[in-house]
């Protein structure tokens, strides 16, 4: 049992009203209270759940609540109409951090980026329906700020150019939601920091195409080190053949950490927490948090 007070929101894609239904009823099971529920729409496109006008004003209102959370019920997309009009009048004085991946890691970097927001990269609400309450009671932690008590599975180094012990802050995004950012924020933002993608069966060709995309944008120069997550059926080669080279031509210690993304488990991740990668042996290493964060704004440095 939990005892978390969340707020359901819904920017991204379309979905079963049922399919809700059923992720709320696990969740109260599970000591989950829900402050505020969200539901199905019709948007235009169709792909989308209602208008943007509906999906900002669902985020402006759940800011206001007292919620220890803001769960989003799905990825899908969305959150990138939402670009010019999510700002910091939103979400800039709420403790709430935002649960969510896929296509909702585009918001996790419009908070980040314009009002330093801590946020959970990690399962979305619906996923509830696949009964891992593991993965509940490990978002509960780094909800709790007690991002000390995770434990994660060890990272493997996947070339040379790793030191001992790497820190920075994290920035977990889904690949083409990344892409889909270039030309819209200065590239050096993520100069200095631990950036880690993940991304759900695209052909390895699109892979390569995306990559090469943020490399030639200038978004992949100077980070502290690279961390790939699940990223679909064509791992093996995306690995050999695209990410090895591109990571030896920039410099950037690649690390390989299947431990995240749309697939099982897909554990959760503090979004913009400054973090620590430390050697265990020659292949293998360790990811902590540096300190306790409590999901407020801070002054941050660029």
């Amino acid at each position: 049992m939990t005892s978390l007070t969340v707020a359901i929101v819904s920017p991204g894609g379309t979905f079963e009203q049922n399919r809700l239904d059923a992720a709320l009823l696990r969740a109260r099971s599970l000591g989950i209270t829900i402050i505020h529920d969200s539901q199905a729409k019709t948007g235009n496109p169709p792909f989308l759940n209602g208008t943007k006008d509906e999906r900002l004003h669902e985020l402006k209102a759940v800011e206001g609540l007292s919620s220890e959370a803001i769960w989003c019920s799905r990825g899908g997309c969305g959150a990138l109409e939402l670009w010019l009009d999510y700002g910091q009048e939103i979400y800039a004085q709420t403790i709430a951090p935002l649960i969510g991946y896929s296509d909702n890691t585009i918001l996790h970097f419009i908070r980040f980026m314009r009002a330093t927001r801590i946020g959970i990269h990690g399962p979305v609400f619906l996923d509830l329906t696949q009964d891992r309450p593991t993965l509940v009671e490990a978002i509960e932690l780094l909800v709790k700020k007690r991002a000390e008590k995770l434990v994660y599975p060890a990272l493997k180094r996947l070339n040379h150019f790793v030191q001992s012990s790497i820190q920075g802050e994290l920035v977990v995004m889904n690949l083409i939601s990344l892409q889909s950012l270039a030309g819209c924020f200065d590239p050096t933002f993520l100069h200095g920091k631990i950036l880690a993608l993940e991304e759900v069966n695209e052909p390895h060709y699109k892979i390569f195409r995306a990559l090469h995309h943020l490399k030639n944008a200038g978004i992949l120069t100077g980070l502290k080190a690279l961390l790939l997550g699940q990223i679909g059926t064509e791992r093996p080669a995306i690995i050999a053949q695209t990410l090895v080279p591109l990571a030896s031509d920039l410099g950037i210690p690649l690390f390989d950490w299947p431990i995240f993304g749309h697939e099982q488990p897909n554990w959760p991740l503090l979004f913009g927490a400054s973090a620590t990668i430390r050697a265990v042996d020659e292949h293998f290493f360790t990811l902590t948090y540096n300190e306790q964060h409590d999901h407020t704004p801070i002054k941050h440095d660029l």
